[in-house]
């Protein structure tokens, strides 16, 4: 049992998840190799290039960055560059805000459905941006 940022408290399998669900929210719809440069130059910058991605994942993401295809057809490949750009953006501001807000809406309410989070989804960011504005976020010996 550990303690999230909304004063819930929660055990391992909920975190996963909440993960899990941001990992859905954050895959990107269309992929392209423009997609992953701007996903791999943006990961580069903040350091989760090398933080959050596996060897393996790090080269099939610049393979695909430098593919001269103007979009992927394999939905395999697809589906495998999505949660690899979704990984790493987690790491960015917007994700951490979904995973804060996310925790605290399923505290709240319920919802794992994942059409009605993603159509909920700035609703979420404010969640999110609200969790990281407290002073008892930042100091839990505060309160």
């Amino acid at each position: 049992m550990e303690r999230s940022p909304g004063g819930v408290t929660t055990t391992r399998g909920s975190n996963d998840s909440i993960r899990s669900l941001a990992l859905q929210l954050l895959k990107p719809d269309k992929i392209t190799p423009k997609t992953a440069l701007r996903a791999i130059r943006r990961a580069k910058r903040n350091g989760a290039f090398w933080r959050a991605l596996k060897p393996l994942q790090r080269s099939i993401l610049e393979a695909a960055a430098r593919a001269k295809v103007k979009k992927y057809t394999a939905e395999k490949l697809r589906n495998i560059l999505a949660e690899i750009i979704a990984q790493l953006e987690l790491y960015t501001l917007r994700g951490t805000l979904i995973l804060l807000g996310l925790s605290r809406l399923l505290a709240l309410k319920n919802i794992t459905s994942l059409a009605l989070l993603k159509s909920k989804i700035s609703y979420v960011l404010y969640l999110g941006r609200r969790i990281l504005e407290t002073v008892d976020y930042f100091k839990p010996w505060a309160s």
